[in-house]
């Protein structure tokens, strides 16, 4: 996001500023004021995506009520699908490192069904088996090709975050036949 959007503008704003340096002769106010409003819309963007970094319920009130109020969000903004939610797991005792990890997973994964699926139902698990937390991610959209898509930045920065705790990633999928994602991470790495 930075990249893409406040990167891009701040290229197009050094380009109006390189112009009006080499013709300061030729500078109007309506100029000036037309670049503070670019100033404005860049800090906007940039002020966004710092608060999208660490949610406010996440620091707050935790991970599993992070979760809450993202699915809720997604139920929301994607009224056609119909979200499941089960957590047995509010017990563990997180590090910060693992909350904002995991709920950038969650995060990832259900965006990419909401964008990508076409799915009608989604089950979001987060569960504690034995030594580790399970997260799995179910959906009944149109599913994938695994290989051909295995290199999407978001699968990949799930699976970047899954190896920082030493966990498993597992994604069975195939083209019609919806998706689902099992992560497993263990406790003693999280906590």
């Amino acid at each position: 996001e930075l990249h893409d959007g406040s990167g891009v503008a701040l290229s197009a704003l050094k380009m109006k500023l390189n112009v009006l340096k080499e013709n300061p002769g030729d500078l109007k106010a309506s100029q000036i004021s037309g670049l503070m409003k670019d100033v404005d819309h860049i800090y906007e963007d940039i002020r966004n995506i710092s608060h999208n970094l660490m949610p406010k319920t996440l620091s707050k009130l935790g991970l599993f009520p992070a979760i809450d109020e993202l699915v809720n969000q997604f139920r929301i903004a994607a009224p056609q699908i119909k979200f499941n939610l089960y957590k047995k797991a509010e017990t563990i005792v997180l590090n910060e490192n693992a909350k904002i990890n995991i709920f950038r997973m969650v995060q990832e994964l259900l965006t990419n069904i909401v964008k990508h699926s076409g799915a009608k139902d989604v089950s979001l698990q987060l569960i504690r088996h034995n030594d580790s937390l399970m997260i799995s991610v179910e959906d009944d959209g149109v599913g994938f090709n695994f290989r051909e898509t295995r290199n999407g930045i978001g699968l990949t920065s799930v699976e970047s975050r899954v190896q920082i705790f030493e966990g498993t990633l597992s994604i069975d999928t195939s083209p019609h036949n919806g998706t689902f994602v099992s992560i497993f991470l263990p406790i003693k790495n999280i906590m």
